[in-house]
């Protein structure tokens, strides 16, 4: 049953499209076609985890219309809320198309993309209208049973979350270079809603601490907004579960050029992190024996 924006199901009522020549990408769980004006997204693959986020995505837009975001997200035109979702396509260009990009000289996108996030993450829709989209203690465990983090890690990463669960702040999720568009202006765009929702303070500034690891003035601006707002603890707990999380995704890969390059810059990646981890949650090292 295919509900548009701000309507409810209607036997009675039709959605029209005007036909145009779309581009077709195929993503790990989706077939998207990018048309002229809008963007088709349909669900190619079972499986749980693929349904519960395209769900997800769905729902997201779904609350837009109500709740409208400070910074301009694509605008639902028709979604069945399982398999099919229709949104606005926003103008530009990708700012990058490397999940790991080299140094990034354009400083005016970096500074308009941390602008626009730092708007998303002062915004305060209902509580209840959006998911809290990790469950954090849980992901602790799971990465302790890949062998990604120690127990002693896994009792402290527990200990200083607890405290902090509830105070959540929106983020979009997943920030990554291909997930942001520049307009014509140099304005920045963010798309794929499907990870959003509430977080610990500062975990899309740990994905882009992560992603953009090679481009020293992102990550300087990163720490000097982590350091303002006053939220290293919350910000390493998030740097652990994105790196993490990374981590297992590349080591799940197939054997080739793309798991050893992904490797061969997270596991250094990983350690220093590690070493940080320790330096701001020594307390609760400390109190796990360690």
């Amino acid at each position: 049953m295919l509900i548009g924006p701000g309507t409810f199901p209607d036997p009675e009522k039709r959605v029209t499209i005007t036909p145009v020549t779309p581009r077709y990408e195929r993503t790990d769980k989706s077939v998207v076609a990018i048309g002229e004006r809008v963007v088709a997204k349909s669900l190619a693959v079972d499986g749980e985890y693929a349904r519960a986020r395209f769900a997800h995505e769905a729902t997201v837009h779904r609350r837009f219309i109500a709740y409208p975001p400070p910074i301009r997200a694509p605008k639902l035109v028709l979604t069945d809320g399982l398999r099919l979702l229709v949104v606005e396509r926003l103008p530009g260009e990708q700012l990058n198309s490397e999940r790991f990009p080299g140094n990034l000289a354009e400083s005016t996108h970096l500074d308009s993309l941390l602008r626009n996030l730092e708007k998303l993450h002062e915004w305060q829709p209902p509580r209840s209208e959006f998911p809290v989209v990790f469950n954090y203690p849980d992901r602790f465990r799971r990465y302790r049973d890949h062998g990604l983090l120690s127990d002693a890690e896994e009792s402290a990463l527990t200990s200083a979350f607890s405290p902090l669960a509830g105070a959540w702040e929106f983020n979009h999720g997943d920030p990554v270079p291909s997930n942001v568009l520049v307009d014509e202006d140099g304005d920045t765009l963010l798309v794929d809603w499907e990870f959003a929702g509430w977080f610990l303070p500062g975990f899309d500034l740990a994905v882009l601490f992560t992603m953009l690891t090679n481009t020293p003035y992102a990550l300087r601006r990163i720490e000097q907004a982590v350091a303002r707002r006053r939220i290293e603890v919350p910000f390493v707990i998030n740097l652990a579960v994105v790196l993490t999380r990374e981590l297992r995704r590349h080591r799940d890969l197939p054997a080739g050029r793309h798991r050893d390059q992904g490797l061969a810059l997270l596991e250094p990646l990983w350690k220093r992190a590690r070493n940080r981890l320790a330096d701001v949650l020594g307390p609760h090292l400390l109190a796990t024996g360690s």
